[in-house]
């Protein structure tokens, strides 16, 4: 009986030690699994974070990206009122002096393909005005004084046929014509 009894208490330590086993194991095992979960939910949750930073450093950029967009047409916009202006001014000098002026009228080109004006502007002027220049003011006056003398030197002649004698008459009428003052 004795031997019966230290079996049975040995039998009884190993399935108690088992049972022990197992549930140390099965401890193990749910210490494990709430370490996993514990540290998905932390890697979740740093990924949000992460993802709301970033999503935030995105912006950013993009609110980067569209202030240089913004200032680099402001410059371009600068860049072609300067273009503008520079050959506007170069025109009229130009033009003051009776000067060619193709080049000047060539930077507008490209401008006026983003204005109308500017475009009809250019349009109408001829090119061979453009290349060889046209007569100041200064010169188109003095053009006229001469134009007026001829006229008055001829005005007195008759219509049809002027011999030697009518001409040189029609020239010493206009030498002693008095002018009319036109104020």
């Amino acid at each position: 009986d004795i031997s019966q009894l230290a079996i049975q208490h040995r039998e009884d330590l190993r399935a108690e030690y088992v049972r022990g086993e197992v549930r140390r194991l099965e401890s193990n095992k749910k210490q494990a699994e709430e370490y996993l979960r514990t540290t998905a939910k932390a890697m979740v949750r740093e990924r949000e974070i992460m993802l709301g930073q970033l999503d935030e450093a995105r912006m950013k950029l993009n609110s980067l990206k569209v202030a240089f967009s913004k200032r680099s047409e402001e410059g371009k916009r600068g860049n072609d009122s300067h273009q503008l202006a520079q050959a506007v001014l170069s025109i009229k000098h130009k033009t003051g002096e009776g000067l060619p002026f193709a080049d000047a009228l060539e930077v507008l080109g490209p401008l006026a393909k983003d204005d109308e004006f500017i475009a009809l502007v250019v349009a109408s002027i001829p090119s061979h005005v453009a290349e060889k220049g046209a007569m100041s003011s200064t010169q188109l006056q003095e053009w006229f004084w001469e134009v007026e003398k001829d006229a008055a030197r001829v005005a007195l002649l008759p219509a049809e046929g002027a011999g030697f004698l009518s001409t040189m008459l029609s020239y010493a009428a206009s030498f002693a014509r008095v002018r009319e003052d036109s104020s």
